[in-house]
């Protein structure tokens, strides 16, 4: 028996394991690879899990799938997205984990899980939070093609790969973060040195017309500049 807050040796073993491949794979993967990466190894490697997903839910409730094993977990997606119903509405707002045992006597959700049971073979679930705040949240969904199928020590493998798909998330956000700045500073540069030409100015005069533009526009000054470098008018 193991002891309080001691993992199993199953969840030992596949928590190195995918620690490892992640080392060793994840570095020259995009964040979109690895999510899917880590999806179609939650199939392998987690006991009873037939399909699984990621999904990004927005604080206006917009379910978007990134990343996916299969048809299934979009199909999934779309039912929950068209009725608002299911797990992935559950966890962000509520608690960490939701499971459903059975899909045939769910009675939370019942247009969801009827639409679940017309049109995939899942017949429980699990969903694990990834990260929730203001902006909405993201979640990592296990699917079995039996009742019943997950345990607190299905549980306890899934969160190996939860943390995983968080960090790939958080780190593809950051480099975005840091990536945009510099990206929207290259717009106005190449913008204004299109009015530049294109009005026979001076480099002061084309960002003054760029800033005035986007006033009228009612844009940010990047969304200006890149309407400006993909228009032949203004």
């Amino acid at each position: 028996m193991n002891r309080p807050g001691e993992k199993s040796p199953e969840a030992a073993a596949i928590d190195t394991a995918a620690a490892e491949l992640l080392d060793g794979y994840g570095k020259e993967m995009t964040a979109t690879k690895r999510l899917k990466w880590i999806t179609a190894a939650a199939t392998v490697h987690i006991p009873a899990v037939s399909h699984a997903g990621i999904t990004l839910i927005t604080h206006r409730g917009v379910i978007r799938s990134v990343a996916a094993s299969d048809v299934d977990s979009l199909v999934i997606d779309n039912i929950a997205q068209r009725y608002l119903q299911g797990p992935c509405f559950g966890v962000p707002t509520e608690q960490r984990i939701w499971r459903v045992d059975d899909v045939n006597s769910e009675t939370r959700w019942p247009v969801f899980t009827q639409e679940v049971l017309s049109q995939t073979s899942v017949r429980s679930m699990l969903s694990i939070q990834l990260f929730g705040h203001s902006d909405g949240g993201a979640v990592l969904n296990l699917y079995a093609e039996r009742p019943n199928a997950f345990d607190e020590e299905t549980e306890e493998i899934s969160l190996t790969f939860a943390a995983h798909a968080a960090m790939a998330i958080e780190t593809d956000r950051r480099t975005r973060a840091r990536r945009e700045p510099l990206v929207d500073r290259d717009l106005i540069a190449q913008a204004t040195g299109v009015l530049m030409e294109r009005f026979n100015i001076d480099a002061p005069a084309a960002f003054v017309l760029l800033t005035q533009l986007s006033a009228k526009y009612r844009q940010v000054l990047a969304e200006t500049a890149d309407r400006v470098l993909n228009t032949n008018a203004t």
